[in-house]
């Protein structure tokens, strides 16, 4: 039976197998040292994943339900400005299968990078920095669906049967009804990609690996149809405050070093009243 590879079917499985070596390797550790924080993080990493991914569905299902009106052609007359993007990266992928083939492992794998880079970090660096990328993840998926629902976008591979082949023109925008998720604004997929990059730069490897991973991340979001340009400029904002509220910037360590000091300060000032 031929495997169709640009289908994502059987590349997602990446993320489970991931997630099992994960889970597996810092459970064998802990059995030996139970009390291992690294580990343990590894653990938490691995364990979240699972559950992320086992409840996007349900989140995405959910969301269809819940409306079914889409601000689809209000995006693609945005993206109209730039020449559909998307229309252009889709007839890209369509006439180099390798280049598509890539684009949808990338898309599909996020899962697997992630815990490739929680893992270096719960290995390596110090401990408040791998929390500080944990926590960064988090703040960014937390939000998705009620940002969904305040701009539901669905794709142009679900509003315009004729992508990419073809950009029609139109000359108004209106609320369209459809039934395909509304994941659109901001994209996530690019959201966690920068996030990904911003923490991989301690690494020339990371640099390399996070490079590769947002440029394909780019390139699959729009070319495969799921996000229109909107979308994708949407994310920068969206991993740029999750960042900052994750504490990963040299300003909130700054606030959070002074706020430690401030409250030992006050301490000591009260132990010795």
């Amino acid at each position: 039976m031929k495997v169709d590879l640009t289908s994502g079917q059987h590349i997602g499985i990446v993320n489970w197998i991931t997630i099992a070596a994960t889970i597996l390797g810092a459970g064998s550790y802990l059995a030996w040292k139970p009390r291992n924080l690294r580990a343990q993080g590894i653990m938490m990493a691995g364990c979240c994943t699972f559950i992320g991914l086992l409840t996007v569905d349900l989140t995405l299902t959910a969301l269809c339900h819940l409306t079914t009106f889409r601000l689809d052609l209000y995006a693609y007359r945005f993206d109209a400005v730039f020449g559909q993007p998307s229309f252009y990266l889709g007839r890209i992928l369509e006439a180099h299968r390798w280049l598509r083939v890539v684009s949808t492992a990338v898309y599909d794998t996020p899962g697997a990078f992630f815990l490739a880079l929680a893992t270096a970090y719960y290995t390596t660096q110090p401990l408040p920095e791998a929390k500080d990328f944990m926590r960064t993840a988090v703040i960014c998926l937390i939000p998705a669906p009620l940002l969904y629902l305040v701009v539901p976008v669905s794709g142009p591979i679900y509003a315009f049967s004729t992508f990419p082949d073809f950009a029609p023109v139109l000359h108004s925008a209106h609320v369209v009804y459809l039934y395909p998720p509304p994941n659109g604004v901001p994209s996530i997929h690019v959201a966690f990609a920068l996030i990904l990059l911003h923490f991989a730069r301690k690494w020339k490897l990371g640099i390399l690996l996070g490079s590769f991973f947002a440029f394909f991340t780019f390139l699959s979001t729009m070319g495969l149809g799921e996000h229109y340009l909107v979308d994708v400029l949407a994310a920068v904002p969206h991993a740029a405050i999750s960042i900052y509220l994750g504490g990963s910037t040299p300003l909130r360590r700054t606030q959070s070093v002074c706020s430690s000091v401030e409250g030992t300060f006050v301490s000591s000032l009260s132990e010795g009243g």
